[in-house]
């Protein structure tokens, strides 16, 4: 009897033990994946992945489920990770992609989708490809679609989102920026955002400073905007020009031929882009644009976008030169709203889609 009672409280003892050692190598586990989820990427997709690259490497070979349906990856990211490219493509029904990367946050913010036939031949998923085309992803709430498989012992949690092109096209191209463009270090901060001291811009930021924009801590740009009209029977040496104050890059748009001039300025890379151009006798085609453009309902995308309006060589108001603050609610324009201008400088400091402050500014005069 007593022998009976002992091993019955061995066995006690060993089971005790045995659930102990189980509870702790599941917290060691538990640990581990949370310790590591800052460099890892999970992802999924309705129905399958193609392709994923990092830094523009194939590294589809390491996704074992990238063809099974519910059948989460996760990869290690490397620690200078900058681009991340996939292409999906879906059977019918409801198209999508989940992918998070921290234990608290899914990631959806920052992915841009196109169609894969848009861009047959191109290298889309290079680190130095141009997406600025790309419309940004759209993200669906799908309370009752599946989620992938095992997803509790996932390193992150991607939630009931899922994101996609604007369409349910068949079959999808997305990128994102993991860090920003100008910054050397996003793994603690998170993608799209900078790790402190990694601002890479030098004395285009301020000697590397951040500005915190939504909570998230941002590389911020600096750009010198020099914009020149002219009359007639003046030389026509017009342009709009941006100049990186980092790396002294420095991207023009000519103005030498008579009529109206409409731009937007990418804060992201100091470069003059939506370039819209109209003859002296058409002005009101690109005053229709730039209402578009300004209008924050139509087009949410151009928030606190800088523009730059001119009109050269021709007309009752040349040469006039007008910036504005894009899709804010204003119905004048920054700086201008007079006749007669030739001349603008500025140098503009802040980030794509964010306050942008202007200073040392000259004109227009």
């Amino acid at each position: 009897m007593i022998v009976f009672r002992y091993n019955c409280m061995t066995m006690k003892s060993r089971s005790a033990m045995l659930t102990t050692s189980l509870l702790l190598l599941l917290i060691a586990d538990v640990a581990v994946r949370l310790s590591s989820a800052g460099n890892t990427l999970c992802i999924n997709a309705d129905n399958f992945i193609d392709q994923l690259f990092i830094n523009g490497a194939d590294v589809t070979s390491q996704l074992v489920n990238a063809r099974a349906v519910r059948g989460c990856d996760c990869i290690q990211l490397p620690a200078n990770t900058k681009t991340i490219a996939v292409k999906a493509s879906n059977l019918g029904r409801d198209a999508g992609l989940q992918a998070c990367r921290t234990a608290s946050a899914p990631v959806y913010d920052g992915w841009r989708c196109v169609d894969t036939k848009k861009v047959a031949g191109s290298s889309w998923y290079s680190v130095n490809y141009n997406d600025k085309w790309w419309k940004p992803a759209r993200v669906y709430h799908w309370p009752k679609k599946h989620l992938c498989k095992h997803w509790g012992y996932l390193p992150c949690q991607m939630g009931r989102y899922w994101f996609w092109a604007k369409k349910p096209l068949p079959s999808v191209v997305c990128r994102t920026e993991f860090c920003q463009d100008g910054c050397t270090g996003c793994q603690s901060a998170g993608p799209g955002q900078c790790d402190p001291g990694h601002c890479a811009f030098g004395s285009g930021t301020s000697n590397g400073t951040t500005l915190l924009v939504s909570g998230k801590s941002i590389c911020q740009r600096q750009c010198t905007l020099d914009v020149k009209a002219w009359a007639p029977g003046s030389p026509a040496d017009g342009y709009i020009r941006l100049t990186d104050a980092s790396t002294g890059a420095v991207d023009t748009w000519t103005a030498n031929q008579a009529g109206r001039y409409l731009a937007t300025l990418d804060m992201a890379t100091c470069t003059v882009v939506r370039q819209n151009y109209t003859v002296v006798a058409d002005l009101a085609t690109l005053t229709t644009v730039l209402n578009t453009f300004n209008d924050p309902v139509l087009s949410p995308g151009y928030h606190r976008v800088i523009a730059v309006d001119i009109l050269v060589g021709g007309g009752h108001y040349v040469p006039w030169i007008d910036v504005w603050v894009l899709g804010i609610g204003e119905v004048n324009s920054l700086y201008g709203s007079t006749n007669h201008s030739t001349s603008f400088h500025a140098l503009l400091q802040g980030v794509e889609n964010g306050d942008v402050t202007f200073t040392n500014v000259v004109g227009p005069f």
